[in-house]
């Protein structure tokens, strides 16, 4: 029986090369301690107002932050040309979360990787008058936490749902970011360590790695 595995997206020589995995064999995954630094200025949140206005709230916060999540998210995105490759977080509402000023990660309930891009197909009239091409974002995996320890997973490509089950205990890889703030000048350190998950088996699925 076919099988989705865990989508990862994997930096390579820096030349933003995404590994998508929607079925096959698992393997088991590799210890990464990898530590990344770096610096962006005045970090800021997003809210839409009443009048449905974008609005920035500035992140002021200098407390170090622990994030513990599954190895399928990355918190970096890829780009490559004009497309983007990135995970992005929702609450139990399906509203957006800037992960760049979450402080609980319980918080998300809803991942969705993305892909955006720009549409040439499609165009719209700038402040100048001039036609421009529009931006369009298609979902290409999307995980609900549906309980304490698992996920479920739906991959758009092949329409394979499965449920993933959270090993906490299991790091596979870690990463870090400094924030500073171009107005206070302080800094923000964020840790995030990633855990490893493993698909359900449900009565009458057959293992594919154990098939002759």
């Amino acid at each position: 029986m076919k099988r989705t595995a865990i989508a990862i997206i994997s930096i390579i020589t820096g030349m933003g090369l995404v590994q998508a995995f929607a079925q096959g064999k698992k393997k088991k995954p590799v210890v990464q301690q990898t530590q990344t630094n770096v610096a962006v200025a005045a970090p800021t949140d997003t809210l839409i107002d009443s009048f449905g206005e974008l609005q920035y709230v500035m992140d002021t916060s200098t407390t170090t932050r622990y994030f513990l999540l599954p190895e399928f998210y990355s918190y970096w995105p890829v780009t490559k040309g004009d497309t983007v490759i990135k995970y992005q977080c929702y609450d139990a509402d399906n509203s957006y979360i800037n992960i760049d000023t979450l402080s609980d990660i319980n918080a998300v309930k809803h991942i969705q990787l993305m892909k955006v891009f720009t549409n040439y197909l499609h165009t719209y009239i700038d402040g100048e008058g001039k036609p421009k091409p529009s931006t369009a974002a298609k979902t290409i995996f999307r995980y609900d936490k549906i309980d304490n320890n698992t996920w479920k997973s739906f991959d758009y490509g092949s329409t394979w749902v499965s449920e993933l089950k959270e090993n906490k205990e299991e790091i596979v890889k870690q990463d870090t970011t400094t924030f500073i703030n171009s107005v206070t000048g302080g800094k923000r350190l964020t840790i995030r360590k990633y855990y490893k998950v493993t698909e359900l088996k449900h009565k009458g699925e057959i293992d594919t790695d154990t098939e002759k």
